[in-house]
């Protein structure tokens, strides 16, 4: 018995998003305070840095087990590159032009977590693996804060024009690993994906993301899928997939990536890879895993809903 039209509508259906936007102001005034360190510090002063939601609230692409808000605050006072990749040429002439800073992303870090003790009551922030976690609080949801500065990926380098590509770079805490990505451009694409498929895009995301935590609660399935990989994973799957009818669009869907689902695959940001070996990379048998889930729910959804 396959997934009914109303159930998988209800599953497509856009979340609110206030709280993540009082989260994101919260976090945006602790920043900009008189007493941050930020607003002291004449590398991070001014406009030099910015505050911006990223994952799926930002993408709206949230459902209602969403729990926490990523919150990016990136330093464009400094930045980090691809210069070991560049060719001896192009690393000559950026090493002309560019001079390491004093002021680190270290230091940046710090600078923000010093900001939010001194807005925040004591034990709202606590450092994590990969970003600073507020707290749950008053009219507000749990966050995690990601310190960054700016990262810049050249294909050439040339001191009279600079033309390049930008995302984020941060480093984990234990491991010191460096970690890029590109938020902005995961938004603008998933917007424009969304525009050429008339809008079905991100309710498809949500969707999607809504049968997995069916699959997961009815089930008991050991799924690893993460959200940000089912959004980069429905990325790559053609725009005809993705029409009105909700059904039509499972079995589009579904049917597509079991024929043909490798290794090849992009994230939204169309920079990096989906599939590997990384930590932050899919592994491809758990993406199988999860289309197969996806076949079983479609293929059992009465004996699911017995179970609820």
């Amino acid at each position: 018995m396959p997934i009914p039209e109303i159930q998988l509508s209800t599953w497509a259906k856009s979340q609110q998003t206030k709280l993540a936007i009082n989260t994101h102001e919260s976090i945006r005034k602790a920043l900009n305070s008189p007493i941050s360190k930020l607003k002291l510090n004449r590398f991070s002063e001014g406009n030099h840095f910015e505050i911006y939601l990223q994952g799926s609230y930002r993408n709206k692409t949230n459902i209602r087990a969403d729990s926490d808000v990523d919150v990016v605050v990136q330093l464009n006072t400094i930045f980090c590159s691809n210069k070991s990749q560049m060719n001896p040429l192009d690393r000559k002439r950026y090493d002309s032009v560019f001079k390491s800073s004093n002021y680190t992303w270290n230091n940046f870090k710090q600078d923000i977590l010093t900001s939010l003790h001194n807005y925040y009551p004591p034990g709202n922030i606590i450092v994590g693996k990969k970003s600073l976690k507020l707290q749950k609080g008053s009219n507000r949801i749990a966050a995690d804060i990601i310190p960054c500065i700016q990262y810049r990926y050249y294909e050439k380098f040339e001191s009279e024009h600079e033309d390049y590509i930008s995302g984020i770079c941060f480093y984990t805490r234990d491991s010191r690993r460096e970690i890029i990505n590109y938020p902005k451009l995961h938004f603008h694409n998933g917007a424009d994906k969304n525009s050429k498929t008339k809008q079905n895009y991100k309710p498809t995301v949500r969707l999607f993301k809504n049968a997995k935590k069916m699959i997961i609660n009815r089930y008991s399935y050991p799924l690893e899928a993460p959200s940000y990989y089912i959004e980069c994973l429905l990325y790559n799957v053609p725009n005809n997939c993705f029409v009105n009818n909700r059904q039509d669009t499972y079995i589009k869907v579904v049917n597509w990536l079991c024929d043909n689902l490798n290794s090849s695959f992009i994230c939204q940001n169309e920079m990096l890879n989906l599939f590997g070996n990384k930590p932050e990379q899919w592994k491809l048998e758990n993406a199988q895993y999860f289309i197969q889930s996806l076949i079983e729910l479609w293929e059992n959804w009465y004996n699911a809903r017995l179970r609820y």
